[in-house]
């Protein structure tokens, strides 16, 4: 609906480097921001909220800076709660770090107050991030308009609530008032027939893919196909932990983590393969007896590690995992650790070199991946990435 609203943004413009569209450059890349929250018991370990903060602005950051690498042109942040702000401008902070001036700039105040607003943002922010040749423009919308946050299924619903913003930006319903628009298509490129591709993704969803395949992606979307990236999802697992300590493992001095919380490094699980996107360029050194790939294959409509799945644990990769209950000075026993995990056990285990590196066997669904050393070709369905062509 229509309602009056009282929205400011900071706006940010740089008259020393010039635009230079890249492949996907007109995608607009909407990050539905739901913040992490700690909850439960584990609320004692962060009476400040500083812990959250960080975790919060950390991983939006290494999002957006996902995202710039892959070359869309605009990033809007949608979310829904007071404290989002501050996220934002910390992941803003953490970007300015990493890219030097030019790199992320900020100038200009810009205040909208009318009854013309549909989208009732109470606050936008947005920045600019140059570096080179080439530019992203990223903002921050908060939306308070219920109709589009809730459903009958959700309280709060946050990908609906940038969805709908995004689709009436899109399809001429803010062109009665442009700053408004701006909030959700930039100021760089103000107008929806720049725009071809939307991508809609969360804040924790690092991006990954071969710059040599984007051609590719993009011929798939202006055939009228719609690409969906895999989820692919990180494990803990002993090899990303600190060494073992009287049958725990230490992550800082208030908390620690029991042995069958966690994947060992053994059997089947201490066989980790490296996926390199291009091996000639890696960053890293590894052992002569660590699989190097260069691909992960999709391996169809296989779900193998949820076969017989009765949902009495949730999500299902997590049935194995359980506290276990130690003798002080008792070693804890490896083999059944490892046998704990039959589900687990179908998958290889994996790490990309880029993002965060984590070991992850499958994606959040169940769904395979296959380490290859080629491409992926006919033998796997087709490789899935990222954005929605715009309707």
């Amino acid at each position: 609906g229509t309602a009056a609203a009282t929205t400011t943004t900071t706006t940010t413009t740089s008259s020393t480097t010039k635009t230079v569209t890249t492949t996907l450059h007109k995608t607009i890349a909407m990050i539905a921001f739901s913040p992490y929250r700690a909850k439960g018991k584990m609320a004692k370990y962060d009476p400040t909220g500083r812990k959250r903060r960080l975790l919060n602005s950390y991983t939006l950051a290494a999002t957006i800076a996902s995202l710039y690498q892959v070359g869309f042109g605009r990033v809007t942040v949608v979310g829904i709660n007071d404290e989002d702000p501050v996220h934002f401008e910390g992941a803003c902070q953490l970007l300015a770090s990493i890219y030097p001036p030019p790199g992320l700039t900020a100038n200009g105040t810009a205040f909208l107050e009318n009854n013309n607003s549909i989208t009732t943002a109470t606050i936008t922010k947005t920045r600019t991030i140059t570096i080179g040749v080439t530019n992203m423009e990223i903002g921050y919308v908060r939306v308070t308009n219920r109709d589009w946050i809730t459903t009958n299924f959700a309280k709060y619903n946050v990908p609906r609530a940038a969805l709908v913003g995004m689709q009436y930006a899109l399809n001429g319903a803010m062109d009665i008032n442009r700053t408004e628009r701006a909030f959700w298509l930039g100021t760089q490129h103000n107008d929806p027939n720049y725009w071809e591709y939307v991508y809609l993704t969360e804040p924790d969803t690092i991006l990954n893919t071969k710059p040599e395949l984007l051609t590719l992606f993009k011929e798939a979307l202006d055939s009228g196909l719609s690409l969906f990236p895999h989820r692919l999802h990180i494990l803990p697992h002993e090899a990303d932990l600190p060494p073992v300590v009287n049958n725990f493992r230490t992550r800082d001095e208030e908390y620690v983590l029991n042995a069958g919380e966690f994947l060992p490094n053994e059997g089947h699980f201490a066989n980790i393969s490296v996926i390199i996107p291009n091996d000639t360029n890696s960053s890293h050194t590894y052992d002569t007896d660590t699989p190097i790939y260069s691909s992960c294959c999709d391996d169809g409509r296989e779900w193998p590690g949820k076969e017989g799945w009765e949902r009495f644990c949730r999500p299902w990769w997590t049935c194995g995992f359980r506290n276990i209950q130690y003798k002080e000075g008792e070693a804890y026993n490896a083999t059944a650790l490892v046998e704990n995990h039959p589900r687990l056990l179908l998958y290889p285990m994996m790490r990309l070199e880029t993002g965060v590196g984590a070991v992850f066997a499958a994606s959040n669904h169940g769904r395979r991946c296959l380490p290859s050393k080629t491409g992926c070709d006919s033998r796997y369905s087709t490789k899935k990435t990222t954005a929605n062509k715009k309707q």
